[in-house]
């Protein structure tokens, strides 16, 4: 039994140290080209922002005009706009991957640590703002595989949604959901206007999306209600918290008077201050969330015991059954050359014979009394 729960233990940390090793690896590799992304993307921003309309042609052309028409009328120099908007931007996505890695750093022996930190890193870079891959590919039209590819996956891993926070699909049939979003955005991002790609389906196909989002709203709150421990539900409120404040200041951008094409108006500066500012506030939510979600309480409770623990677990109490076992064999076995050297010896079951140890200690006593 022992040496077969040794066995268990040995094989199973050798398959998760390897599976830890690939996903480090993974991570890495990801992560260095999401944050390249950032990086050129934001130099792109500025320094189209900061283009020459005469410089460009077309429509770009007459938007850059237009820009630069209604920013004179509020006084505002094109080279201070473009600062302003580069800097919300990175505002907007730094915090995302200062988290990821964060939580990398903290767990990067978990599996579902590593792939929470990646995911935070590519949303991030990918989806929380969109245009920076656009301005990266702008200038450096080489990148286009590597800004699909992690666009594909930036996307792909919204789909943690349905294990956060334990890495457990919850409910159990999420994992097909799962798997249904992930083939919908490989078909949108590699094979864009096609009929593998349901945003370019007739409506109301072309609403799929809608229910995938409704879906990640029904996940956490099923878990929260039915499944989820009191840690597990502190850490779905701050994100809950969160993502409340994003999704409003993000339907903001729904309001006519921010729809105004390529004029800025003073609404447009303020919403262009909001944004990055509640996409700040929901990345440290996150982070806090994922590592140290009592922040104005208690601790949070024990984690649960993985299969490693579990198999650890039962080996050692294994051992401390064998060794409390082992010094009560040697006091019987003492006790029982005690007795062979007195001549004392156990009675015999149905011989009526009591022992004689035990009447030679009393002649023994009489004398001592005398």
């Amino acid at each position: 039994m022992h040496t077969r729960i040794r066995t268990d233990i040995e094989k199973y940390a050798l398959d998760r140290n390897n599976q830890v090793l690939w996903a480090n690896v993974l991570w890495v590799l990801l992560t260095a080209a999401a944050v390249t992304i950032f990086v050129l993307g934001t130099l792109g921003l500025y320094n189209g922002l900061r283009e020459p309309c005469v410089m460009l042609v077309g429509q770009a052309r007459e938007s850059c005009l237009t820009r630069h028409e209604s920013l004179a009328e509020l006084g505002i120099p094109p080279n201070l706009y473009a600062l302003f908007l580069t800097a919300g931007a990175i505002v907007k996505v730094l915090p995302w991957i200062v988290v990821g890695i964060l939580v990398f750093w903290r767990k990067s022996g978990e599996l579902p640590g590593i792939f929470f930190s990646l995911a935070l890193i590519l949303v991030g870079a990918t989806v929380i703002d969109e245009g920076l891959a656009a301005w990266a590919l702008f200038y450096h039209p080489w990148l286009a595989p590597i800004v699909r590819i992690v666009q594909f996956a930036g996307l792909a891993s919204l789909a943690v949604i349905y294990v956060f926070p334990d890495g457990v699909f919850v409910p159990a049939w999420t994992r097909w959901l799962a798997l249904a979003w992930v083939l919908r955005t490989f078909g949108a991002v590699f094979f864009r206007g096609t009929l593998l790609d349901t945003g370019a389906l007739p409506t109301p196909l072309n609403s799929i999306t809608a229910l995938f989002i409704a879906s990640f709203l029904f996940s956490p709150g099923y878990r929260y209600y039915r499944v989820a421990d009191a840690a597990q539900r502190q850490q779905i409120k701050w994100v809950a918290a969160g993502a409340l404040i994003y999704g409003v200041v993000y339907l903001l951008r729904l309001l006519p008077t921010l729809n105004t094409g390529a004029t800025v108006t003073p609404l447009q500066l303020g919403y262009a201050f909001l944004l990055p500012l509640s996409s700040l506030i929901l990345a440290v939510c996150v982070g806090i969330s994922m590592l140290r979600p009592r922040l104005f309480g208690r601790e949070a409770q024990a984690k649960p015991q993985t299969t490693l623990d579990t198999l650890q677990t039962a080996d050692d109490r294994l051992e401390t059954s064998q060794e409390a076992i082992h010094p009560e064999m040697q006091g019987q076995g003492h006790l029982a050359n005690e007795r062979h050297e007195t001549g004392d010896t156990a009675p015999n079951k149905g011989s009526g014979q009591k022992p004689k140890g035990k009447g030679r200690k009393k002649k023994d006593r009489k004398r001592q009394k005398r």
